[in-house]
């Protein structure tokens, strides 16, 4: 993974709610709910699973440029 402090990107800071799911954040933050994907990836996180309520999620936007780097 690249380093994305070296790119521009605008970083939201989430942090989660009781029963909050990763498709609901990735909707919330980037409109569709399949590139909650990308939220574990940028956070260094292996699973969902691995998320409890009250962490802080940091979503880097925009999300068209972040897929690019991939």
């Amino acid at each position: 993974m690249r380093n994305l402090a070296n790119y521009n990107f605008d970083v939201l800071v989430h942090q989660v709610q009781p029963f909050e799911k990763l498709y609901n954040i990735s909707q919330k933050y980037y409109g569709e709910p399949q590139y909650g994907w990308l939220i574990l990836y940028t956070n260094k996180i292996a699973n969902e699973m691995f998320i409890k309520s009250g962490d802080t999620l940091f979503i880097y936007q925009p999300l068209n440029e972040l897929l690019g780097l991939l």
